[in-house]
């Protein structure tokens, strides 16, 4: 039933009746946009606490943050043989993590 009504439509005519309505939306969204671009009071005001809320965040992470003042050279701080024992302990403790992970993978 419904196959046989497909036959009568006609191909041939004109298809005006899409094109008016398409030029409608596209001047909406044209509207939409223009009014998206204006700056909104209540907007400024949301940046604004952003803004403060960020601000308070950073200052309290401050103390976290290495003054650069009390930076000082490894050497001054530790002996050459303390700084070659620390590097050899992290090293054989890489060889061994390395040498664990791959039995994993074998067994």
């Amino acid at each position: 039933e419904y196959m046989g009504t497909s036959s009568s439509i006609d191909r041939s005519a004109p298809l005006e009746i899409g094109l008016q309505r398409s030029t409608q939306v596209k001047r909406a969204a044209d509207e939409i946009l223009a009014e998206a671009k204006k700056p909104r009071i209540e907007d400024e005001e949301c940046v604004r606490l952003d803004k403060e809320r960020l601000a308070a965040r950073l200052e309290g992470h401050k103390e976290g943050i290495v003054q650069t003042e009390q930076i000082r050279s490894l050497s001054e701080a530790m002996s050459v043989e303390k700084i070659a024992a620390i590097k050899a302990k992290i090293m054989a403790k890489k060889r061994a993590t390395i040498k664990t992970d791959l039995d994993d993978d074998i067994t």
